[in-house]
């Protein structure tokens, strides 16, 4: 019997996150019919699908053999070296749904046109989504090429992850070097990677004085190619690169590096561009045009004040003719102030 409320956890669990959307919205349809029929009734035959409420009923629900996967790999399979008589291990790493899988590992040699053959289950261990093979290769015919198959309830994973096992070698020498932004004081040197020798490689970058083989830069990293700085002035060197791994190193790419000097560096130095004729006659045009501007603005200002000032003096001349008899009466007025005075000073005198 499956209650309610495991339904939902029930799906979950099964439920892939790639699932298409019809096959979702069949789920919730489902989900709504579960939750609305009685106890005591059994639900509506679905196709594929039946739900049973009494205690001697049975669950079945064959619509999340489509919501589940079989095994795929995850790691993308590649080329593994090992050497005669050594210990390797071969990772083989899947996803799947539901996550409870079992693994198989089988050899088989092309070259010797031999049948692929299972490898024992105590050569391998498995945790989870993830199997690790230790296969020691004791002959040349040891040699060819490992499948892991992985399988769940849904099935056995349809195509397996496959390692191509060769000889570990040393690397080969690395390829396409070049030294470029070379300036007075720096330079960067960059390399393409050759084959690994089957196993994971690392790289030495080297520097040294041309003339006495004082190395000045030395350093490992995961990358063929690197940047060098503190170098001097118009002096000669040497860029070495070289691969190196758990059985050997390569041959070194050697490439001359010479620096610039002081000299060089100012002339190859962007210089100042220098004005064009266009420029010129746009700066002659703009110049005039400010200046005619700027003179019509004095002119249309003077003009301004000066018929400012003949229309005050025209304004005063129409209000003395309008009103005569204000300018007669003031007359008037200061002739008799005069005459009195005249009087006054006289009867003073007698």
């Amino acid at each position: 019997m499956l209650r309610r409320d495991r339904f939902a956890e029930h799906c979950r669990t099964y439920l892939h996150p790639k699932a298409r959307a019809h096959v979702m919205l069949l789920l919730v349809l489902l989900l709504l019919l579960l939750l609305l029929h009685r106890d005591d009734q059994p639900c509506p035959s679905l196709p594929s699908v039946q739900f049973y409420s009494p205690p001697s009923s049975y669950f079945s629900m064959s619509l999340l053999s489509l919501l589940a996967d079989s095994p795929r790999c995850v790691l993308t399979p590649g080329v593994v070296g090992a050497a005669l008589g050594q210990v390797t291990n071969v990772t083989c790493r899947v996803e799947a749904d539901p996550p409870n899988v079992t693994f198989m590992w089988s050899f088989s040699n092309a070259a010797r046109h031999s049948r692929s053959r299972p490898i024992d289950r105590d050569m391998y261990t498995t945790s989870g989504l993830t199997s690790v093979l230790q296969y020691k290769p004791t002959t040349v015919r040891d040699y060819g090429t490992l499948s892991c198959y992985a399988n769940n309830t849904v099935g056995t994973q349809r195509e397996p992850c496959t390692f191509t096992l060769v000889t570990a070698g040393p690397p080969e020498r690395v390829t396409n070097c070049s030294v470029f932004n070379v300036t007075s004081h720096t330079a960067e040197v960059s390399c393409s990677p050759g084959f690994n020798g089957g196993l994971p490689q690392s790289f030495l970058h080297q520097v040294r004085v041309a003339d006495t083989g004082q190395v000045l830069y030395n350093v490992t990293s995961d990358d063929p190619g690197f940047v060098v700085k503190l170098l001097g002035p118009g002096r000669q060197y040497e860029a070495v690169v070289m691969a190196y791994n758990g059985h050997g190193n390569s041959r070194p790419a050697v490439l001359p590096l010479l620096t610039l000097t002081e000299a060089d560096m100012h002339k190859s130095l962007p210089s100042r561009p220098k004005p064009r004729r266009l420029v010129w006659v746009l700066g002659v045009v703009v110049g005039v045009v400010v200046g005619v501007a700027g003179a019509a603005a004095g002119v249309w200002w003077v003009r301004g004040r000066g018929s400012s000032h003949t229309l005050r003096n025209r304004e005063d001349c129409m209000t003395k003719l309008h009103k005569p008899d204000l300018t007669d009466s003031s007359s008037e007025g200061r002739f008799l102030v005069s005459a009195a005075g005249i009087a006054l000073n006289s009867r003073r005198t007698l």
